[in-house]
């Protein structure tokens, strides 16, 4: 099984081999000043070693492996409600926008109506205009 190892637990491994060092360093002073052990005894000690050292980072790693899943999950559904919010943004311009262009397109015709109508009554001063001359002349 491949174990997740972060960054940040490296001191504490160290530590954990140091110690399984350590313990090993003292079997083997044990051995040498005591009279040898069975092999089967041996064995067993070194066995019941190594299963305590890898079952705590077994265990360990399966911590850090579904605190690091809850947080992924979290992050996932933040991304989600993110996008939502984006879309729900995107719509609310949307309408935005074409209520905008509506108003323009409302105030331009207006706009254009005003202007005929001052080109109208422009058009109507100067034919009263050159009437009224025409009308002094005689």
């Amino acid at each position: 099984m491949q174990q997740l190892i972060l960054e940040s637990d490296f001191p504490k491994l160290r530590e954990e081999i140091d110690n399984a060092i350590n313990t090993r360093k003292e079997l083997e002073r044990l051995e040498k000043t005591k009279p040898s052990l069975p092999v089967e005894l041996n064995m067993i000690i070194e066995e019941m070693v190594a299963t305590d050292y890898t079952r705590s980072s077994q265990q360990d790693n399966h911590k850090r492996l579904v605190k690091y899943e809850k947080e992924k999950n979290k992050h996932l559904e933040n991304i989600y409600r993110f996008q939502q919010y984006i879309g729900n943004y995107k719509q609310e311009k949307e309408k935005y926008l074409t209520n905008i262009q509506e108003t323009l397109n409302t105030e331009i015709s207006g706009i254009q109506k005003l202007r005929e109508k001052a080109r109208q009554q422009k058009e109507i001063e100067e034919i009263l205009t050159e009437e009224i001359k025409e009308y002094q002349a005689k």
